[in-house]
């Protein structure tokens, strides 16, 4: 996949690689170590998880930092959560 993603950037169709990221912190600092060439990580924060210990996102966020990746968000607001917690009773 690493390959064809580097081969589609080098004929031209595709113009910055990077991918989404939906798993633990020493994966993600794994990934990123055998490839340096990936541009950016897509990653789930929103105020929900940033602290969550199931989901880690300030843990992923902080590892993309570390090796100097821009981070795109996903999810930045928890729709149904933000929903219900406006609601009056």
């Amino acid at each position: 996949m690493w390959n064809w993603i580097l081969e589609m950037k080098q004929e031209g169709k595709i113009k910055h690689t990077g991918f989404s990221f939906h798993s633990i912190p020493e994966e993600l600092d794994e990934i990123l170590t055998k490839h340096p060439e990936m541009e950016f990580v897509q990653l789930q924060i929103n105020y929900a998880d940033w602290e969550n210990p199931a989901i880690k996102s300030k843990e992923c966020y902080e590892v993309a930092r570390k090796h100097g990746k821009p981070v795109i968000i996903m999810e930045p607001v928890k729709r149904w959560n933000v929903s219900k917690s406006t609601r009056k009773k």
